[in-house]
């Protein structure tokens, strides 16, 4: 009689062993009498299990038999050949991945089968099943029976007293009462309730079994290929619309050659920002024709969410990008083309191998209407800034600049105010600046809300008609104001047009390899009367 921890030479065994850790590859029994055998058999032959009241054999994973007895028998098999489970009174085979017979006996047997054979159900009081996967039968006997099926043949149920089959997902019919083995998946018909019935999704299979047709036919039609006759399409797409099935794109993006998933993303700065708003809509339109869903977000200028999107963006497999940089994430956006996937940016600069840029003539722009500004006789001319970090926004200031220098005037420090963030920025510091000495006698807001922001201070004070104001960016309603708001403005339609059509050149492939390309849109200036007020008036 060994002592706990040893092992039996291969054979019979002694009577009672306590509890061996491992079993290796060998023949013969692991032991027989009261005491527990074996946490493990790794390619072992046939295992019996203890004969006794004890538990055999925790884990089982590439045997051929895991325990025959009283006891416990293995919690998991992964290729073996027939797993007899307790014929007694304990419980068997907590899993069962790839062999053929679960358990035979009175106590619960198997948790999991994934592509067994027969995997018989405990014959006696006990449970069986509780998942079956791939396997063929799931249970039979009085004991509860399998709580899914996945693909498997016809899944007989308990006939006892149990209950039967939580869930039957594409299966022949829903488990429901029955007098015994029938469709896959019925239920007892003792006195327990019968299984409780999951609606699923329809699947090809269905289509086809409901349409009379083969499987290839239904998934040629589902997926536009042609060759097949006008009356089996018909026949196909009559028969999924009933049926509710639903094309799952995603699955067959990765059975495509190219892995393209016919989507593309957008990064904005804010979706409800009329110029992004505007912009969004022109590459919708591009990607539309070509048959293209396009996902967006805001990343309302912080880089971390602008991180998260392009993370979250790519984990789902778009095609390619189009970004409104925080002017911060460059480095993501190289290892993200890096990657295979296209990008563009839009609005902003970037100077990353292969991304293509399309911008506007910012600091152009800016200098003319600083200019104009300067023909009708403002000297005092403030300047309100977005955020520093973005590369529009830097330049716009260096055309304002560029034109005070070149009307040899130096820029008053107090009349500048840069890193402004959103409309009620804007209106404070108008505020402040009408406010104070010597206030500006026109202003410039380098960003449509500071725009909107610096028109509201002005209305607060009652000099709406007295400082002239200019914007970067038009937006609604500038036009219908008294006095109308004077833009530079931009062609967001213009820019979402082009960064589309590049991006979708390199989608095509013909572009791919191409450097990276930079793109301006020109702006115009729009005289609506706030723009073209004197100074002192």
């Amino acid at each position: 009689m060994p002592g706990k921890g040893e092992e039996e030479a291969p054979g019979s065994g002694a009577e009672m062993p306590d509890e061996g850790v491992e079993r290796a590859p060998q023949e013969g029994a692991a032991a027989s009498g009261t005491g527990s055998v074996g946490q493990e058999w790794v390619s072992g032959g046939a295992g019996a299990g203890g004969a006794g009241s004890g538990s055999a054999g925790q884990e089982r994973v590439l045997g051929e038999a895991a325990a025959a007895g009283s006891g416990a028998v293995g919690r998991e098999w992964v290729s073996g050949g027939a797993g007899a489970g307790g014929a007694g009174s304990g419980s068997a085979g907590q899993e069962r991945v790839l062999g053929e017979a679960a358990a035979a006996g009175s106590g619960a047997v198997g948790r999991e089968w994934v592509s067994g054979g027969a995997g018989a159900g405990g014959a006696g009081s006990g449970s069986a099943g509780q998942e079956r996967v791939l396997g063929e039968a799931a249970a039979a006997g009085s004991g509860a029976v399998g709580r899914e099926w996945v693909s498997g043949e016809p899944g007989a149920a308990g006939t006892g007293s149990g209950s039967a089959g939580e869930e039957r997902v594409p299966g022949e019919t829903e488990p429901g009462p029955g007098a015994g083995p029938g469709e896959a998946g019925q239920a007892g018909a003792g006195a327990g309730p019968p299984g409780r019935s999951v609606r699923r999704s329809a699947t090809m299979r269905d289509v086809a079994r409901r349409a009379g047709v083969g499987l290839a036919t239904v998934s040629r039609v589902i997926n536009g290929k042609p060759g097949v006759a006008p009356e089996l399409v018909r026949r196909v797409t009559e028969t999924a619309r009933a049926l509710g099935y639903r094309h799952d794109v995603t699955a067959s993006s990765l059975r495509r050659a190219d892995r393209r998933t016919a989507t593309i993303a957008l990064v904005l700065e804010d979706v409800a920002n009329p110029f992004s708003s505007v912009l969004h809509r022109a590459v919708e339109d591009a990607a539309r024709d070509e048959e293209i869903l396009v996902l967006a977000g805001s990343s309302d200028e912080d880089p971390d969410r602008e991180r998260e999107l392009i993370d979250a963006f790519t984990m789902r497999r778009v095609d390619g990008l189009i970004v409104l940089p925080t002017g911060r994430t460059d480095e993501q956006l190289a290892a993200v083309r890096r990657q295979g996937t296209p990008v563009v940016c839009a609005d902003r600069l970037v100077e990353i191998d292969r991304v293509d840029t399309v911008t506007v003539d910012n600091r152009d722009g800016t200098w003319a209407a600083v200019r104009r500004l300067r023909a009708l006789g403002h000297r005092r001319i403030a300047f309100l800034g977005d955020l520093d970090a973005i590369w529009t926004a830097r330049q716009r200031y260096a055309g304002y600049a560029g034109a005070q220098a070149e009307a040899g005037e130096t820029v008053e420090d107090r009349l500048v105010h840069r890193d402004l963030h959103g409309a009620e920025e804007a209106r404070a510091v108008t505020a402040r600046l009408l406010a104070a000495g010597d206030p500006p006698t026109a202003v410039f807001a380098a960003q449509n809300l500071l725009t909107i922001g610096a028109r509201r201070a002005l209305q607060d004070a009652g000099r709406q008609d007295q400082v002239a104001l200019i914007g970067f960016d038009d937006f609604p309603v500038a036009d219908m104001l008294a006095p109308g708001i004077s833009v530079v403005s931009q062609d967001p339609a213009r820019v979402g047009r082009t960064a589309a059509h590049l991006l979708l050149g390199r989608l095509r492939g013909g572009d791919d390899d191409l450097p990276a390309r930079h793109a301006v849109v020109p702006t115009r200036y729009i005289a609506r009367g706030s723009g073209e007020i004197r100074p002192g008036r």
